[in-house]
């Protein structure tokens, strides 16, 4: 996961905030693929 803090802009509080809720959906999003390609596996 590439993660650019604060390289660009010098506000940084509000950057840093919005990345960390993106990453915890992108985490989330990746946890229910991985558990619906496994539960498709068992079903198979």
């Amino acid at each position: 996961m590439a993660r650019f803090r604060g390289s660009s802009h010098p506000d940084t509080g509000m950057k840093d905030e919005m990345e960390i809720v993106t990453d915890a959906i992108i985490l989330l999003l990746i946890e229910g693929v991985a558990k619906l390609s496994l539960i498709g596996l068992c079903l198979d």
